[in-house]
């Protein structure tokens, strides 16, 4: 079973900012200098930095191209997954296997709001629903 309100997203959504607002895009100028696979030794992998794809082959921040095996989010290989409710707790999502160290579950993805908007969501909490601690809020 899932939460009430719940619902899959497969990308951030950024529809509760203002339309002035400006959404900063993470754009790196470091080239990983890989030839044939970027390994350990990726510059990219060694920043955390996922290499990405650009229209015609290769990527602006990898010159291996689309073969490149640092694109764990963008192959979206991610572990078999369930949601769950604890009991006094709220919700949860858990693997439904063993996931070996270092890999990746899953992508955090959610809304991105605004301070303004956490106060006014928290401020509506309390009143509304003052006994339920069934939320979170996640700074990034």
């Amino acid at each position: 079973s899932t939460p009430e309100q719940w619902k899959s997203i497969t990308k951030n959504d950024y529809d509760t900012l203002s339309k002035d607002r400006v959404v900063p895009l993470h754009h790196h100028d470091v080239c990983c200098d890989c030839t044939e696979i970027c390994d350990d030794r990726c510059m990219n992998r060694i920043l955390r930095i996922e290499c990405s794809n650009v229209k015609g082959g290769k990527s602006d921040i990898c010159n291996v191209g689309p073969h490149c095996t640092n694109r764990v989010l963008q192959s979206k290989k991610y572990a078999e997954v369930e949601t769950f409710r604890e009991p006094n707790m709220g919700w949860g999502l858990r693997s439904k296997a063993p996931v070996s160290a270092g890999s990746l579950v899953i992508e955090y993805l959610g809304e991105i709001i605004d301070f303004a908007e956490v106060q006014r969501r928290m401020t509506q909490q309390c009143q509304e629903r003052p006994s339920d601690k069934d939320y979170y809020i996640m700074e990034l």
